[in-house]
């Protein structure tokens, strides 16, 4: 995978600590990810590819070890409709994906995402904050 990865409209996310809570607005999905995952999530930012990711990763000698894994992560963040791909760079320069604080990537089972299927979309919010009723 060698295209800039970008969030796919319609996921609404949240960073809490260094951990990430998405939704798909329409399909009604939540997923939960680790401190990694959101790593890589905040990357998906139109102007960094998985390669670009494995390279900002410290030290170099994690880099080739774990490029393979952020290469699987984002391919289903793909499959599960969370990131685009784009083959022209979306954003004029990335904030987002500067190197990450450390994190434990020894068991690369590090990359975790669990998704909750809430089994309805969720309601819209009202523009004061809560849920419009049914």
């Amino acid at each position: 995978m060698s295209a800039f990865l970008h969030r796919a409209p319609g996921i609404a996310w949240d960073s809490f600590d260094d951990e990430a809570v998405l939704v798909d607005t329409a399909g009604g999905r939540v997923f939960v990810l680790n401190a990694a995952a959101a790593w890589v999530w905040r990357c998906c930012d139109g102007a960094t590819t998985p390669r670009q990711m494995a390279e900002r990763l410290t030290p170099a000698s994690e880099r080739e070890r774990l490029a393979p894994h952020i290469q699987a992560f984002c391919r289903k963040l793909k499959d599960a409709g969370l990131v685009l791909e784009a083959h022209v760079r979306h954003a004029v320069g990335s904030t987002t994906c500067l190197a990450p604080p450390v994190l434990n990537y020894s068991v690369l089972g590090g990359f975790i995402m669990s998704d909750k299927n809430l089994g309805r979309p969720p309601r819209p919010l009202s523009p004061g904050g809560g849920s419009v009723p049914p």
